[in-house]
């Protein structure tokens, strides 16, 4: 008794009457069974489809999330009131995703920044706080921006890498830090001042320059490898 490997059903030829299968082997010398493995089809995708499906997805997320808040927001509020907060923020995602998928380069960045920065003032339209996206979001973004920026052009442009990295990363992290804490004392009190950023610079700082030492200095006068059985 012959079976169809594809569905099981009793066969008399090399068609099955149900499904249409049509069977390879010889059914008059060898008996099918279930255990019979099916040709796979591996498909694989290009870049391009691939890129293509991730954007699309993104996309199709970012529309659900959306319609979703719109008819909660709807049905229950009679109006569109909060919803309007995750439909800026999932369409932003969405368009950085197309632009980390398409673009190249310096351009990628600033078109990432770009779009962030508009989320920040898109929300800030909706949002009652006077003057946050100037105050606030801007001279943050910016300066982030700039301190990333010159941290890594001067990592790129070191000619020997080691402690010096996170040396440099510290450094950036330390200047970012007092900044976003004048900015915000600016805004709520009317005055650069430091606060709670003077615990992370004085802990920070002499971690970061110990790494410089030993990467530019101290290296030079011992070899690390004997030190470290390397």
């Amino acid at each position: 008794m012959a079976y169809c490997p594809k569905c099981g059903v009793e066969v008399e030829n090399k068609k099955c009457p149900l499904c249409s299968y049509v069977i390879k082997q010889d059914i008059h010398r060898v008996p099918f069974s279930h255990a019979v493995e099916l040709d796979k089809k591996i498909v694989h995708f290009s870049s391009k489809e691939k890129k293509s499906i991730y954007n699309a997805s993104t996309i199709f997320f970012a529309i659900l999330i959306s319609s979703i808040c719109l008819t909660a927001d709807n049905f229950f509020d009679k109006t569109i009131t909060w919803a309007i907060y995750p439909i800026i923020v999932v369409t932003t995602i969405a368009l950085i995703t197309g632009v980390s998928l398409y673009v190249k380069g310096v351009l990628k960045i600033l078109g990432i920044l770009l779009l962030f920065l508009l989320m920040l003032f898109l929300l800030d339209i909706y949002i009652p706080v006077t003057n946050f996206f100037m105050m606030i979001s801007l001279p943050i973004s910016s300066i982030t921006t700039v301190i990333s920026f010159l941290v890594v052009y001067i990592i790129k442009k070191s000619k020997r890498k080691g402690a010096n990295i996170p040396g440099y990363i510290l450094l950036g992290i330390t200047v970012l830090t007092l900044s976003i804490d004048m900015i915000i004392q600016n805004f709520i009190g009317g005055e650069f001042r430091i606060t709670w950023s003077l615990i992370t610079t004085v802990t920070l700082i002499p971690i970061s320059l110990f790494l410089l030492y030993i990467h530019y200095i101290f290296s030079q006068r011992v070899d690390l490898n004997k030190v470290f059985h390397t």
